[in-house]
């Protein structure tokens, strides 16, 4: 699992966060070239804005202002996170290598 702040800034995340999701990144892309030839495929997850525990802490505001940002208007689920896990692992994505994949609703494109 990685993350956006991999990829850009971001106000709520630190800086040795940043800098690990970029090396996590950087490593997915290592190790899909190195073990392409093998077959094997190495992707990595970058969710977004989810609905957890932490996120039912949120202020009231704070998840307005949040949902207002996110061009799909809600959070993603566990079971989203998952879905992309799943196609990743399955035939269907037999073609996928070394991508950071973002998964937030529309937070972050690229």
């Amino acid at each position: 699992m990685s993350s956006r702040a991999g990829k850009t800034a971001h106000p709520t995340s630190s800086a040795c966060y940043g800098a690990s999701k970029a090396g996590l990144d950087a490593l997915t892309r290592k190790l899909a070239y190195d073990f392409g030839p093998e077959g094997i495929r190495v992707n990595s997850i970058c969710p977004g804005p989810v609905e957890t525990d932490m996120s039912l802490q949120w202020t009231p505001e704070y998840r307005e202002k949040l949902l207002g940002n996110i061009p799909l208007r809600h959070l993603g689920t566990g079971e989203d996170i998952a879905a992309l896990a799943v196609f990743l692992a399955s035939d269907l994505a037999g073609f996928i290598t070394g991508e950071s994949i973002n998964i937030n609703g529309g937070t972050y494109m690229n």
